[in-house]
């Protein structure tokens, strides 16, 4: 059966990745959206019969597409390809009549043609499959590295939003995974900015808990950045008793070590490597004078004695917030996550150093 089919996912390379596995005669014309606006688009031009379907993608999500094919009774088999395996997320998928089925990321090319084979689209026997052919531009695009890696992230994100949907019986609102490069001085801007934030009681409640992570030729840090409201919302969800500051502090670490664990644990798996964890630390408000902010050296008071003017050293030896990665690259991977209905969020910033990049590189391109 020859179908026009249109593959809708904010990654190319998971587009790509999609239609490599696709057999040669399923596909008459075959159509890529980047988001949700585009695959509706061609929709309403009568364009495509099968239709594969990501739901995390900015601007317009999957589950919105849904519901507008719903509203607009647009008539076109479904199959669901994401990375949010939430057994609520399954549920709601599944209610609209138009969806044959829902499949996890990382693609299971087996798993695919067997659904394609049971609902008639495609002969078992049919082994040829679409070819997509790269440039060399194309191969060495900084972004696209940049993309590949973020569907490894997005994967790894899935997970633990399913970790932290069964811990809290909840449903989870995937990050779309903000991936770019940033100076090591603005982590420790965007550090101090947040620990300085004041509550509606003038006070300094906000808290960041680090968690560092290092592999072969693999170094990093994840920041996990929490507001006295989403302390107060966690601990009402865990705990029966009322608590102090102090322990909704303890929780948030705990939280903090399972959330940035589950995702690096993920990653790692993708990767075919091994990179370990430290223990989730508390990160102190650590005083770092003007002149370190400005990227200068820090000044000397005119007895000689700079004793009481510089900065802490350092919470952590692999904290991106110091004197060696303040002048170069940090590869900064920002991952939101929403708790549905609770009025709580967990910003995790995960970051790797400039020699780390390679490595990624390196590591993405074996696992392939």
């Amino acid at each position: 059966m020859s179908l026009d089919v249109i593959v809708c996912d904010d990654s190319s390379f998971a587009r790509k990745q999609l239609i490599r596995t696709l057999p040669k005669s399923l596909v008459n014309n075959l159509y890529q959206a980047g988001n949700g606006l585009e695959a509706m688009e061609y929709l309403r031009e009568h364009k495509g019969e099968l239709l594969f379907l990501d739901l995390t993608m900015p601007g317009m999500d999957g589950y919105q597409v849904l519901e507008a094919i719903k509203n607009e009774r647009i008539n076109i088999m479904t199959i669901v390809v994401s990375a949010d395996i939430q057994p609520e997320a399954r549920k709601i998928i599944l209610s609209y009549e138009n969806v044959l089925e829902f499949i996890p990321k990382p693609l299971d090319k087996d798993k695919l043609l067997t659904l394609l084979t049971n609902y008639g689209l495609m002969d078992p026997n049919d082994t040829e499959t679409v070819q997509i052919v790269e440039t060399d531009e194309e191969k060495k695009d900084k972004n696209g590295i940049f993309d590949s890696l973020r569907e490894k992230l997005n994967i790894a994100a899935g997970v633990t939003a399913s970790r932290m949907a069964e811990i809290l019986n909840l449903f989870i609102t995937m990050p779309v995974p903000d991936v770019k490069l940033k100076k090591g001085l603005e982590v420790t801007r965007d550090i101090i900015h947040w620990l300085n934030l004041r509550d509606n009681d003038n006070q300094k409640n906000n808290i960041i808990v680090s968690q560092g992570f290092v592999g072969e030729g693999v170094l990093g840090e994840n920041l996990l950045y929490f507001s006295p409201e989403d302390m107060n919302n966690y601990a009402h969800l865990v705990c029966d008793t009322k608590t102090t500051y102090e322990e909704r502090v303890g929780i948030m670490i705990d939280l903090a070590g399972l959330i940035s664990g589950t995702l690096v644990r993920v990653l790692a798996t993708q990767f075919n490597t091994v990179i370990r964890t430290t223990h989730p630390a508390l990160v102190p408000n650590i005083l770092i004078d003007e002149s370190f902010l400005r990227g200068e050296a820090p000044e000397k008071s005119e007895s000689g004695d700079d004793s009481h003017e510089k900065p802490e050293e350092p919470f952590m030896p692999y904290n991106m917030a110091s004197e060696a990665h303040k002048d170069g690259n940090i590869l900064s991977v920002e991952f939101n996550f929403n708790v549905k209905g609770q009025g709580m969020s967990v910003r995790l910033d995960m970051l790797f150093t400039n020699s780390t990049m390679q490595k990624v590189i390196q590591l993405m391109e074996f696992s392939e």
